[in-house]
């Protein structure tokens, strides 16, 4: 009897080992499983900005492109105005010219006026 005692509570002892044991592998399957599921969350908060930076890079290259296409119409409108500017210094020279021009026939008129006697 005395070693039937002996066996259970050796028995006992090594299946409280054996719950120690289970306790533990369970406690790190939960772990594990805990770690699996915040790996797949931030996997899917990875993915969707992964999505979104492509998407912004998208943009980008679109914004960079108008840019682009702009600095081209900035330059274009930058010739045209020193075209211009060109035009207008070359016609502010011939003004006093076109004064001496307008005074002449002025002048000329009023001789004609003066000449022209009423019949």
């Amino acid at each position: 009897m005395l070693n039937q005692n002996r066996n259970l509570n050796l028995l006992r002892e090594a299946l409280s080992q054996l719950c120690d044991v289970v306790d533990q592998l369970i406690e790190q399957d939960r772990r594990i499983h805990n770690i699996e599921r915040k790996s797949a969350i931030h996997d899917g908060l990875l993915s969707k900005q992964e999505s979104r930076l492509s998407l912004l890079e998208k943009k980008y290259e679109a914004l960079k492109q108008i840019h682009q296409n702009q600095q081209l119409q900035i330059q274009s409108q930058y010739t045209q105005l020193q075209k211009n500017e060109e035009s207008i210094h070359c016609l502010e020279e011939k003004i006093p010219y076109f004064r001496h021009l307008a005074c002449r026939n002025e002048e000329l008129e009023s001789e004609l006026a003066f000449l022209h006697t009423p019949d």
